[in-house]
């Protein structure tokens, strides 16, 4: 289910319909404008050049969501606003993707879109993209402008929707939580009363509210445990006016049919309840003595020289940093040649063809750290490079 922004709901996993009013049968894909939506539809006379049973269809409100035919190709997923619009078709060889950005078809865009799949896209014509590798997340801006996210193994990508100015999704390495991106920063966890479930994030009155679900939907603050607590519901949807009245969406059928469908309407701010138990009072520890604080052993300074010159560390054309394929948030340094800087046991740069433990290291504190096991030394590259753009 998801709401446009005049507050309409399109729902149907079998039986299409707009607010609880059924108009035909299909799927529900993305809403393309305001009052038009996406929706995969069996073909009514089916021939001998439909390559998939189910067609992408459109459907306007100003021609009582009468159905028109976009494209026979179908679609897996969808996202959509303001015109623009993508399609994943898995099914499909190369896994196509296809669609339309500021009314061009099949955009000359900076990435192959054949390597993207679409994942959402908001009532301002913004797009949200998974890279084929399942580690990157791609938002690209109605003018073209684009951000990538780095965002590890652990994103259920069925739980990732654009927000005002970022993106919330359910990473699973992270319990109780929803993963948080707004603007140029890295996603962030927020606390949540339990797993979040098609996570959504919306402000209201300069605040940032919380919206899920899973044994029960939930709608709380970002900073607080006390809010609103609903039904369970399969992918609820909230709408929310200028003057605070909020509409939550929500059934109990994966089908979302129109009768299984029920409108919550609550004024945020008011009637909030806790929605976690009070813990008990902790009785307070018997006190310790204090230790003697021991002395430190005076450092011993350790001093790397690199074959990086002052030009060569300006020119952000030399050296990109990439994610690393041993993961744990270290990188490797690629150069526009393909090769990768490595660092050995004994301090010597070279260049390899592969990142392996001699091209791993961890950024931090303005430059990179190494550690190589071969020789149980750490070094440090004080000058650290930006990204290659």
């Amino acid at each position: 289910m998801r709401y446009n922004i005049k507050g309409d709901l399109a729902a149907g996993n079998g039986v299409l319909s707009v607010n609880k009013k059924t108009i035909g049968f299909g799927y529900f894909m993305c809403w393309r404008f305001s009052d038009v939506f996406l929706g995969n539809s069996p073909d009514d006379e089916p021939d001998e050049t439909d390559e998939v049973p189910y067609h992408l269809y459109q459907y306007n409100a100003n021609f009582d969501w009468k159905r028109e035919l976009l494209d026979k190709r179908g679609s897996t997923r969808a996202g959509g606003g303001f015109g623009n619009y993508a399609i994943h078709l898995a099914t499909k060889p190369n896994k196509t993707c296809y669609g339309q950005f500021n009314t061009i078809d099949y955009p000359p865009y900076k990435y192959d879109w054949q390597k993207l799949a679409v994942l959402d896209g908001d009532e301002n014509g913004r797009l949200l993209f998974v890279s084929d590798d399942f580690k990157q997340i791609v938002v690209v801006e109605p003018d073209g402008t684009d951000w990538t996210f780095f965002v590890g193994d652990h994103v259920n990508f069925g739980n990732v929707r654009l927000i005002q100015d970022g993106f919330v999704y359910l990473d699973e390495s992270h319990p109780n939580s929803m993963m948080f991106q707004v603007g140029a920063g890295q996603p962030a966890p927020l606390k949540t009363i339990d797993t979040a479930f098609n996570p959504y994030a919306f402000r209201y009155n300069n605040k940032w509210w919380l919206f899920y679900h899973n044994n029960a939907t939930y709608l709380h603050p970002f900073d607080s445990t006390i809010g609103y607590k609903f039904d369970a519901s399969y992918a609820p949807d909230i709408f929310v006016e200028p003057n605070g009245s909020a509409h939550i969406a929500l059934t109990y059928s994966p089908g979302e049919g129109p009768e299984t469908i029920t409108i919550k309407n609550v004024i945020l701010g008011q009637g909030m309840v806790q929605l976690v138990n009070e813990p008990p009072i902790p009785i307070p520890p018997e006190p310790i003595p204090p230790q003697p604080i021991p002395v430190p052993p005076q450092p011993v300074e350790k001093r790397m020289k690199s074959d990086f010159t002052v030009t060569e560390l300006v020119n952000l054309q030399d050296v990109l940093e990439v994610p690393h394929p041993q993961g744990q948030g270290t990188v490797a340094l690629k150069m526009p040649n393909g090769k990768y800087k490595s660092l050995s046991p004994q301090g010597n740069w070279g260049d390899s063809d592969n990142a392996g433990s001699w091209e791993r290291f961890l950024p931090g504190g303005g430059g990179w750290y190494a550690y190589r096991n071969d020789s149980n030394r750490w070094f440090v590259v004080t000058t650290r490079i930006p990204n290659w753009p």
